[in-house]
């Protein structure tokens, strides 16, 4: 009797090389070039082509949280006082874009998500998002002193973080000059209790509490695998 069983075998596949790895693409640098090539074109032209202010806004809102998270420290924040100026001047110019285009304009660039349920959980949605921009007039200039009003509700993954970034380097500007944060300023005053994580001079973490102005160590836990001996 023939057996007709199929025999398998196990193949291994040999690693790549590590020259022949594909490195994740650095979006930043991808972005920051694409900019760039559209800034010279619009000097050399003596103005900001309809088509390409679209461009620089879709890449101009990508690039900035991408920048700030560059600069950032561990805590997640920008300290550095020339840092926060070069994001802002950024942030300032892509809000003066904004500005120049329609509500219906930015709803190609940045399409509304397609989320119904704000309502619901008194969040921004859809329908939140289209009668904001209706009440603002669909096809009219949002103007640079409404891109903030217009922004604040638009429901986009990548508007929101744009917002966010925005909202962050106006906090640190704010802290460089002696002032305490959005956060703070906007919540202290309910009395919600604010708490600062901070670095002494060697290096260590610790919790400072502005309210008791006391200060508490940071720990924190060993992985199970490491034991004391």
């Amino acid at each position: 009797m023939i057996d007709r069983k199929p025999k398998l075998r196990l193949i291994e596949t040999p690693n790549k090389p590590e020259h022949e790895k594909q490195l994740a693409p650095d979006y930043l640098q991808i972005y920051s070039r694409i900019i760039f090539e559209k800034l010279t074109e619009a000097t050399m032209l003596g103005y900001v082509d309809p088509e390409v202010r679209k461009q620089l806004i879709y890449y101009s809102v990508k690039s900035i949280p991408l920048k700030y998270n560059e600069h950032s420290d561990e805590s997640g924040r920008i300290t550095d006082r020339q840092d926060l100026d070069d994001l802002y001047a950024t942030i300032q110019y892509t809000d003066h874009l904004i500005g120049q285009i329609t509500p219906r304009e930015l709803t190609r660039i940045y399409p509304i998500e397609k989320s119904y349920d704000g309502n619901k959980y008194g969040t921004v949605d859809y329908f939140s998002t289209m009668d904001q921009l209706e009440e603002f007039g669909m096809d009219e200039p949002i103007t640079e002193d409404k891109v903030m009003d217009v922004l604040f509700g638009y429901d986009n993954i990548h508007i929101l973080k744009y917002m966010s970034i925005k909202l962050s380097v106006i906090s640190g500007l704010r802290r460089c000059e002696g002032h305490p944060g959005l956060a703070e300023e906007f919540f202290v005053p309910l009395g919600v209790r604010m708490i600062k994580t901070m670095t002494d001079a060697d290096g260590k973490e610790f919790i400072y509490d502005p309210a008791k102005q006391t200060t508490y160590p940071v720990t924190k836990p060993r992985p199970r695998y490491l034991r004391v001996l």
